[in-house]
């Protein structure tokens, strides 16, 4: 392959560098964006979970002294309000289920009985996320509360992420290699001059002919060269 690279022509060349450093840089960006965006909406999600759990846990303290089931499983119906919280339970001071709620979107969950609480370590799955937060009486820990959040809308948002991030890198790679070809002619257009230049001073033998300089830069440089050579040549001719 390298072999075949050194054998294309110098704009192809030039095309190819400006075309791969930039591609390379923009997959780099989106998936640096896609990855700092799922951490950071799952970050929120952990906030926000813990937060309800809470607030629930501080509403059943009171239920969860005098065993009130009833009130405890009404207080977890709150987590309807976040609609990927799938099932949630709470465990008495004895480390068994006192409540539970259940999206009823999936199959029942089966938490685990008899634990020592604070429950932990908690169950690990791929496309579910797993919150514990106990609930404190004055100190004193007499319950806990276990979520089971699914994943899959944020699962599902990464997705569009990336396919948004594939198109806006697809857009930008055709708007590079336009660019890019454009500005291999400027670059290349005084070396094409000075490339016929030379063939016709070797076809005609004609020493007296002048490269014009243009513009003042290493191409510059190298035709005013060019021309000091044609000078001394004609002046031994």
């Amino acid at each position: 392959m390298l072999t075949t690279i050194k054998k294309l022509p110098i704009k192809t060349k030039l095309v190819l560098i400006v075309s791969l450093v930039s591609i390379v840089g923009l997959i780099f960006e989106g998936t640096s964006f896609v990855i700092y965006e799922r951490f950071r909406i799952k970050q929120e999600m952990v906030q926000d979970f813990s937060l309800l759990a809470r607030i629930i846990g501080d509403r059943s303290i009171a239920p969860l002294v005098v065993k009130d089931n009833k009130t405890v499983q009404e207080n977890l119906t709150l987590f309807k309000v976040r609609h990927a919280i799938v099932s949630a339970a709470v465990y008495d001071a004895q480390g068994d289920i006192f409540a539970r709620y259940d999206s009823g979107e999936e199959p029942i969950f089966n938490f685990p009985t008899n634990v020592k609480i604070p429950v932990e370590p908690l169950p690990i799955e791929k496309n579910y996320l797993y919150l514990s937060e106990p609930i404190m009486d004055n100190g004193v820990l007499i319950g806990n509360i276990v979520i089971r959040a699914s994943l899959r809308e944020l699962n599902t948002l990464c997705q569009n992420f990336v396919l948004f991030s594939a198109l806006v890198v697809f857009v930008a790679s055709m708007i590079v290699l336009m660019v890019a070809a454009y500005l291999q002619r400027i670059i290349l257009k005084p070396i094409e001059q000075l490339t016929s230049n030379v063939q016709a001073i070797t076809q005609n033998k004609d020493y007296r002919v002048r490269v014009q300089i243009g513009n003042d830069d290493e191409f510059g440089s190298l035709k005013r060269l060019f021309n000091d050579m044609l000078e001394t040549i004609e002046s031994y001719d």
